[in-house]
């Protein structure tokens, strides 16, 4: 500090010192207004980060939605009901089976399709009940056995066999009568196939009793469909469903017999026609085709808990094609082609 003498006087010259300032009571508030307002646009800043935040994630989870649209429309007008599983995607059972793999039986008609559908679910996969065509669905999941064979036109659903299929996930079985042709190898180049025959005198007949007993068949049914059994109803049978059953439901299926990868199995080595050991050997080759996860099965009491016992379209006991034979019908069953698929069977002509 600099001392001048001025007469009396001292001056002090305090340019170079800063004196404290006392802030009024109106400064005071003015500040704690600013510092909580500070406060506040803080908190903004952190919400709006969480707000965009949550925004990229419902942008991400609406994108992963988009596809959704895709895999529902097929059933959208339908008014078949699917399951949806936790990736969004339309099931006909949410339970998966013991196995990683997705099973389809693809059989002659009347070959054994629900009886081996029965071994299937006993071995521990689960059914879809779902009967699939090249262009329709029936959808038996909630259908009486009464309802099976009375009703079937009311679970008939218009999807094609692209999308059905994806209805089916692992561990889990369909039943069709697919052929086999370019578009069906391609469909089905990730399922397990099972091919299903029987000889084909014995298959036809079970074919006519089924329909005759049921409400399935043409405009044409009714008028043979209360005939006694024996040669003319099967002649009325060949006259109205002959050719659809041999040349839409026979050959054409057939071409799975033999093919590599697919397993062929018959209606007669599983019932014990040729023998036990061949009928316990079906049962083992079925099992360790649909490479099904668990325990050993007991094939002897799997067969005892299904062979004889009802299915959707057993008719109460074996079919005996004698009794609805005669020469005519030899000769139209040759005529149809029913004799070349014997034959391609093993069975003989």
């Amino acid at each position: 500090m600099t001392m001048h003498h001025d007469g009396n006087r001292v001056l002090a010259n305090r340019s170079a010192q800063t004196l404290p300032l006392v802030p009024s009571p109106e400064l005071e508030e003015r500040l704690r207004e600013l510092i909580s307002l500070r406060g506040e646009i803080e908190a903004l800043r952190t919400e709006q980060d969480r707000l965009l935040s949550e925004n990229q994630e419902l942008k991400a989870r609406c994108a992963g939605l988009l596809p959704v649209q895709d895999r529902l429309a097929p059933f959208a007008d339908t008014r078949m009901p699917v399951y949806i599983s936790q990736s969004f995607r339309p099931l006909a059972n949410p339970v998966q089976g013991r196995s990683s793999e997705k099973v389809l039986i693809c059989s002659i008609p009347k070959a054994g399709t629900y009886l081996f559908s029965r071994v299937l679910e006993l071995m521990g996969l689960e059914p879809t009940r779902l009967h699939l065509y090249t262009t329709l669905v029936r959808d038996y999941r909630f259908s009486t056995v009464e309802q099976f064979q009375h009703e079937g036109h009311k679970v008939r659903f218009r999807i094609p066999m692209n999308e059905s299929l994806k209805l089916i996930q692992p561990g889990q079985f369909a039943v069709s009568h697919f052929e086999r042709s370019f578009q069906t190898i391609d469909l089905l180049q990730d399922f397990k196939i099972v091919f299903l025959y029987r000889e084909m005198r014995d298959a036809v007949v079970s074919y006519e009793r089924f329909i005759a007993a049921t409400s399935y068949g043409t405009s044409r049914t009714n008028a043979w469909r209360h005939m006694p059994d024996g040669p003319d109803k099967m002649l009325h049978f060949f006259d109205d469903i002959g050719s659809i059953y041999f040349d839409s439901m026979c050959h054409p299926v057939l071409g799975w017999f033999g093919q590599p990868g697919v397993l062929s199995l018959s209606f007669e080595e599983i019932n014990g026609d040729w023998g036990p050991e061949a009928q316990l050997e079906a049962v083992q080759r079925l099992y360790d085709h649909c490479q099904i996860d668990g325990v050993k099965i007991n094939a002897s009491k799997l067969l005892s808990d299904v062979l004889g016992k009802e299915t959707n379209t057993w008719s109460g006991a074996r079919t005996n094609w004698k009794k609805s034979w005669n020469d005519e019908v030899e000769r139209r069953f040759v005529e149809f082609g029913g004799g070349l698929i014997n034959k391609r069977l093993g069975f003989g002509d």
